[in-house]
């Protein structure tokens, strides 16, 4: 350590890459927290399943509300699928890739000034970890033991004075988007599984088509509530930490815009 009260000052460059990341991503070292990039892919996909079954769930209030059948309901569902699964592939893809081919411009960039302007980059590593609270003494250590290393000093560069993290340099951006947008394709596809099935058992004659409807429509209340928990619980991995409060709060947004959206259109219908 050196000679004043800031942090312990790393010794290999292996101690400084696993120092000043968890740093710049708001860590303090010692705290638990996940290790760069794990994750990644489990959150993407939570992302698009929660987002499909919220917004076809809200569809199907709506359509409910305007007293459509079963059938057009399903058909409805379906095009709003793959409507969205596609939206959401393209969205994801374009957006990753547009931050990808940026990151590897800036990492380049970074690449050229280390080679040709050596003493400016030197004096930005100097006012980050001034900033930080080294003292002189300690930044003169950072300094020496990073600039010794050119992929250490890019890599520093990069997470520290740019803010880009591994991800912007390791997520394919077809993998993104292909993440996002199966992951809708099935979340929306869940509260669409008592239209497409009970259709078949064939027993409108019975209890009426209103009565089959409204069946359905709780069926799928019910079991979308029960995937909504579950999702909303294992989100929080990547929050607080607190299943409960995760799990009611998805169940709230989920259950409260379907009520919205089957408010609204059973108002319109009832003007029409």
């Amino acid at each position: 350590m050196g000679a004043g009260f800031g942090p312990p000052v790393p010794s290999t460059p292996s101690e400084i890459r696993r120092w000043y990341v968890p740093l710049s991503r708001g860590h303090m070292e010692g705290e638990p927290h996940s290790a760069v990039g794990s994750g990644a892919l489990l959150e993407e996909v939570l992302f698009g399943f929660m987002d499909g079954i919220v917004t076809n769930l809200a569809l199907i209030a709506g359509l409910v509300a305007a007293v459509s059948t079963s059938h057009e309901i399903a058909l409805a569902g379906i095009a709003a699928t793959l409507a969205g699964a596609t939206s959401m592939f393209v969205g994801a893809y374009i957006s990753s890739h547009a931050r990808y081919e940026h990151a590897l411009r800036e990492l380049e960039r970074e690449r050229r000034e280390v080679d040709e302007i050596p003493d400016e980059e030197r004096a930005e590593i100097r006012e980050i970890y001034r900033r930080r609270g080294f003292t002189p003494e300690e930044v003169a250590i950072l300094e020496r033991r990073i600039t010794a290393n050119k992929d250490l000093w890019v890599d520093m560069m990069m997470h520290e004075e740019l803010g880009f993290s591994d991800e912007d340099l390791s997520r394919p951006p077809l993998r993104h988007g292909a993440a996002i947008g199966l992951s809708y394709l099935v979340g929306s596809l869940l509260p669409l599984i008592p239209f497409l099935i009970l259709p078949a058992a064939n027993f409108q004659g019975t209890l009426g088509p209103l009565t089959v409807l409204w069946t359905m429509f709780v069926v799928t209340l019910v079991s979308s509530s029960v995937i909504l928990l579950a999702l909303g619980a294992v989100k929080e991995r990547f929050g607080a930490g607190r299943p409960l409060r995760g799990a009611l709060q998805l169940l709230g947004v989920g259950l409260g815009g379907a009520a919205a959206v089957y408010v609204i259109s059973a108002i319109i219908t009832s003007i029409r």
